[in-house]
């Protein structure tokens, strides 16, 4: 991934387009309540779409004025994050089926929904990565770097902050789908994480999409072998491990040829 140059994060979160307190506002407030639509008799597509109309189109690109590269899209990186997502996937695959191998000493296969994991990658995935990773978390950075004047502290206070409102947000989503109570605190903390996680697999490819695909096998049940004998949480850290392995990596890759260029 040509993408992946190690940049200074600063450098490049400052040269987002800043959008207004009265934008920030309408996102945070119209983000936090779209949830509560799962508790109402709307529409499938209502919860689809209402999110994408108000809290994206007005709110950051009506009331925020942003546009699609401050919000780390670019056209000309949409290849380079298919590649990666493709990368991701069968790299995932490898260390799943090997991990099958050792503890049950084979595999079966599963059947998986190709229909799920569009609806994230055009739906769910996407617009989650556009809100939080890229307009809140270089939006809330910008305001504190420009109030304390230090952007080591207004870096990481952002991205707690940011990624916090993140996991929260789906309180009313795990309310709806009848999760015990005493589970919720466990997958709020593992949402956060994740969050941290999306927010650095952005920052060091400078690709939102790169993220995108990352959040949408996160989501989506990609693994083509039975995994009954790995727990879902554990299957979530293997994505993880996976990406930063196959990051890393690239960014690697990409120094040695620059020198020998």
């Amino acid at each position: 991934m040509t993408t992946l140059q190690g940049s200074n994060h600063h450098e490049y979160l400052a040269k987002i387009r800043k959008a207004s307190w009265l934008a920030l506002a309408v996102v945070l407030v119209l983000d936090l309540l779209s949830p509560l639509l799962l508790f109402t008799q709307a529409h499938p597509l209502a919860i689809v779409f209402l999110p994408w109309i108000f809290v994206i189109g007005l709110g950051i690109f009506f009331l925020g004025k942003q546009r699609f590269s401050d919000l780390g899209i670019y056209p000309a990186k949409i290849i380079p994050a298919i590649l990666f997502g493709l990368g991701l996937w069968v790299f995932i695959q490898i260390i799943v089926v090997g991990s099958m191998f050792l503890l049950e000493g084979g595999i079966s296969w599963q059947t998986i929904s190709i229909g799920y994991l569009v609806d994230q990658l055009l739906f769910f995935a996407i617009s989650e990565e556009i809100i939080y990773r890229g307009f809140l978390f270089p939006q809330i950075y910008l305001k504190l770097s420009q109030a304390k004047r230090d952007s080591g502290k207004a870096f990481w206070g952002a991205l707690f902050v940011s990624q916090a409102i993140f996991s929260l947000a789906h309180i009313p989503q795990r309310l709806a789908n009848h999760t015990p109570v005493q589970e919720i605190p466990f997958q709020l903390l593992l949402l956060l994480l994740s969050g941290l996680f999306y927010c650095y697999v952005y920052l060091r490819s400078q690709n939102l999409l790169a993220a995108v695909f990352v959040h949408a096998l996160w989501n989506f049940p990609t693994i083509l072998i039975s995994y009954d004998a790995l727990p879902w949480y554990v299957v979530n850290l293997i994505v993880m491990g996976a990406a930063i392995i196959l990051i890393e990596a690239w960014q690697r890759l990409a120094i040695v040829n620059k020198r020998v260029e």
